[in-house]
């Protein structure tokens, strides 16, 4: 007769054997296939950077010029002085493009010529005016000057209509803050 005590026990006597888990392959598997990627993500834009060649003739960089630790060139760049020329086929000057240009004094700015027209029909505010696009146009909100009350509701401030190209405004409402609707022509005010 076999005690239970023996019964519970039994396969315990053994010494265990260590069989990897299949959640253990797994995070190994995982954990190798992370490394190869940062190794691959980190050594293909040095090389694109660096311009390096490979193959027949193919000549290596000095090591200043690759970045190495204790080279003049492995101190951090500045950003540059002047922004980056545009590149690319010029605008022909039949081209009528016309910007609206925001701010204090909203205008369209030709681009072929680097005139502008003033927008008619905005008063001069000290905080310029931002510029919501909707269907066939813009509206044009002046930004809420500060009044000092963090728990305050903002108050309503007027709104107003640009058409393209169209050098006047015209006023449709006054609003706390403006949204373009989803119907074209159309312009939440929202108070």
């Amino acid at each position: 007769m076999v005690a239970v005590s023996d019964i519970l026990s039994f396969g315990r006597d053994r010494e265990p054997r260590w069989r990897p888990r299949r959640w253990q392959l797994a995070v190994a598997v995982a954990g190798i296939a992370v490394a190869l990627a940062a190794v691959f993500i980190w050594y293909l834009p040095a090389q694109r950077q660096h311009g390096a060649r490979t193959g027949p003739g193919a000549v290596r960089p000095s090591p200043a010029a690759q970045g190495e630790p204790g080279s003049p060139a492995a101190a951090p760049s500045l950003p540059p002085a002047k922004p980056a020329r545009m590149t690319g086929q010029p605008l022909p000057r039949a081209a009528s493009l016309w910007l609206l240009l925001g701010g204090h004094s909203p205008a369209w700015l030709s681009v072929a010529t680097g005139r502008t027209e003033p927008i008619r029909g905005l008063p001069r505010r000290g905080n310029g005016y931002q510029l919501i696009r909707i269907a066939g146009g813009w509206a044009a909100q002046p930004f809420p000057v500060g009044n000092g009350c963090a728990d305050c509701a903002p108050r309503p401030l007027p709104v107003y209509y640009v058409a393209d190209r169209s050098p006047v405004a015209s006023r449709i409402g006054a609003a706390g803050f403006t949204a373009p609707a989803a119907t074209p022509g159309a312009l939440w005010l929202v108070s």
